[in-house]
């Protein structure tokens, strides 16, 4: 509650928090907000509260959005050859690997530009642990696919074997390396950068606030 008044969502649902520091958290977000006017895009926890509660779509369709990143995949798809793909091997190599031995899943890796076709076995160990997860995570978990166009960065993440740091510099290896190669555009990398690091650390402090009790 904020001012005694139960706080809700857009879709004007009592907002019922699983974990007291998330409710900290947002109660935080609304203390900073114009009295009468809240701008939900500068709130990112009350967002994916929001996103949770009132999500329009069944869970299935969630998480078929979700799969439709799958078999193209930012840390499977690789280029042929040459510096950046020893670069994304190094990064993506290890991620995939801790997921293979924490989940079983084995993700294929190609430099074929339609992207990397996953096995069926990948592909139902995947959707089951999306299936396994909770309205809270799964709202994280589609946010940060669709911010990192990977199913791998997220999951490593949801799964404790990446930090957000790590996950950003995942998410970012393609647009570093060429900024090293060519050169920063100031305003043009500092913006792109600052915008993403906002869309996987907001969804990264949720779920670890989430798991805070």
């Amino acid at each position: 509650m904020l001012d005694r008044k139960p706080v809700r969502t857009p879709g004007k649902k009592l907002a019922v928090l699983p974990s007291h520091p998330l409710a900290l958290a947002v109660a935080a977000e609304w203390e900073w907000q114009e009295k009468g006017k809240p701008q939900l895009h500068t709130m990112p926890m009350m967002s994916l509260v929001a996103h949770a509660l009132d999500q329009p779509r069944p869970r299935d369709k969630v998480i078929a959005h979700i799969m439709n990143y799958v078999h193209t995949d930012a840390a499977c798809c690789l280029y042929e050859r040459g510096t950046l793909a020893r670069r994304q091997q190094e990064v993506f190599g290890p991620i995939l690997e801790a997921l293979r031995q924490d989940a079983g899943w084995r993700f294929l890796m190609s430099d074929n530009i339609a992207g990397s076709h996953q096995t069926d076995e990948l592909v139902e160990g995947v959707r089951a642990w999306l299936a396994g997860l909770d309205d809270w995570h799964l709202a994280a978990m589609e946010q940060l696919t669709g911010t990192t166009k990977s199913v791998v960065i997220p999951a490593a993440l949801l799964r404790g074997h990446i930090t957000p740091a790590q996950a950003l510099a995942a998410a970012r290896v393609e647009e570093d390396f060429q900024a090293e190669e060519w050169g920063r555009v100031e305003a043009g990398h500092d913006l792109d950068e600052a915008d993403l690091r906002s869309r996987v650390f907001g969804p990264s402090l949720f779920v670890r606030l989430l798991q805070m009790r």
